[in-house]
This record gives structure tokens, sequence and C-alpha cells, in this order.
């Protein structure tokens, strides 16, 4: 009879979209927090007047929406500022491997939002459930692969298993994909009561992966997809007069 109730549960479309929408406006609310509480937008407004009496001007005109399409598509989906700095090209596949997985399974969660409300796993042949997981499949191949590129592994020759505040974006994300895979797993051998607990940890790792962005590096997700589209619009208008990334580098790697 418990069971029973417990996967009434999980498959209760009412439970399932109050999740996502505690989910979805604790997301805002954090990045709201985060901008504020930091003076990130009292910067950003302190650059942009400087920038008018700088370089002139009256303000930012409106962009072509085929530059911000462009640099949207480059930029953030491609990740260019990665392969323009020289940058190894494992840590550029690591983090386009985590930023298209984790658009994945957020593209599913709104799916199923409005279409197939329920925390129960969908069939595993269903065409949403195979595009979720191999979101969550990249988020997580991504994420062991960037553990090897970290700065303080790979300069400062420090464990790979050694956590510090800057790993807590890390540690998010792991919460959130190794969880919604283990309780998959688990609802498909076991969907009883016993499945239960491990829907309770998947919400705990969204949680702690979607609330953390005043505590963690989620909310650079946002700023430095943002940044970059602005960057190339400052740029188009003669507001960026910086050199462009140099084409030889001299940071050598500790012998």
């Amino acid at each position: 009879m418990i069971f029973m109730s417990l996967a009434a549960i999980q498959g209760d479309a009412l439970l399932f979209r109050a999740f996502v929408a505690v989910v979805f406006i604790g997301m805002i609310a954090a990045l709201m927090y985060d901008l504020l509480r930091g003076g990130k937008y009292e910067f950003y407004r302190s650059e942009m007047r400087w920038r008018m009496s700088m370089f002139g001007g009256s303000g930012i005109q409106k962009p072509p929406g085929s530059l911000v399409f462009g640099a949207f598509v480059t930029d953030v989906l491609g990740a260019r500022p990665l392969m323009e700095c020289r940058s190894e090209t494992g840590r550029w596949s690591s983090h386009l491997m985590m930023e298209w997985g984790f658009l994945l399974t957020v593209l599913v969660a709104v799916i199923r939002f409005f279409f197939y409300p329920a925390f129960a796993p969908l069939a595993p042949l269903n065409p949403l459930a195979v595009i979720s997981n191999l979101g969550f499949a990249m988020m997580l191949l991504g994420l062991l692969w960037y553990l090897f590129l970290r700065v303080n592994v790979v300069y400062e020759r420090n464990s790979v298993t050694r956590f510090t505040p800057a790993d807590r974006f890390l540690f998010g994300m792991f919460a959130y994909s190794a969880t919604a895979v283990l309780y998959e797993v688990v609802y498909y051998i076991s969907p009883g009561g016993f499945s239960f607990i491990f829907m309770i940890l998947y919400a705990l790792g969204t949680f702690y992966f979607f609330l953390s962005a005043p505590w963690s590096k989620f909310s650079h997700i946002f700023y430095k997809g943002a940044y970059n589209v602005q960057q190339r619009i400052l740029q188009s208008q003669g507001l960026v007069h910086t050199p462009p990334p140099a084409s030889v580098s001299y940071i050598k790697r500790r012998e």
C-alpha cells in the first residue's frame, strides 16, 4: 500500500509542475540576488558610462538581428572565445559537452512540464528520454574530462580529487546529472517505493545545482554568454578599443 502511494506521487502532474516552477523561479531569484548583491549590475553601468565618455556616442544603438544571432550561435553555442584564446582543444570540447548537455536536459524538462508532467521517467525508447539521457551523459562526460583540466590541477599539480570553493559548480552539475541517471536506472529496475528515495536525491541535486548561483559558478552560464554577445555589439559600434588575442602564448607549463 505504501509503495503504491509513493509510486502515485512520482506520477503526480501537479507535484512535478510545482517542482519545475519552484526551480525556475528560485533560479531567477538567485541570479538576481547575485547580480545585485555583488555590485555586478552597478559595475556594468559604470563601465558603460566610461565607454560612452571615452569613445563618444549617446548610447548603444540597436544592433541588427543578424549580428546578435550570429554572436549567439558562434560565441555562446560554439564557445568561439575559448578557441580564439588558443585554449586547449580538450577544455573547449569539455565546455561544449557540458553546455549542450545542460541545454538538452532543460529543453526536455520544459517540454515535459507542458505535455508529460511526472517525475517518473519516460519509457527508455521515448524520443524525449533519449534526448534527456544524451544530455545527462554529455554533462557527465564533459565534467569528468574537465576535472583533469582545471587550473589548480594542470598548473599547480594538485590532486584531481581536491575540492575547492571554485568546484562548487562542478559538484552541483554532477549532483544534478548523476542523480537523474541513478533515479532512472533504479526506477526501471524497481518502480516501486524504493525508487522514491532516488527521486528525492534527484530533487535535492537539482535544487542545489539551480539555486546555488550566488555561491557557485552557475551564474557564469548566463553572464559569460551575455558578455560575449555584448562584446560583439560594442565592437560593431566602435566602443571596444582593445587588441585581439595574441597569436603567441608565453605562458609555460611547470615541468
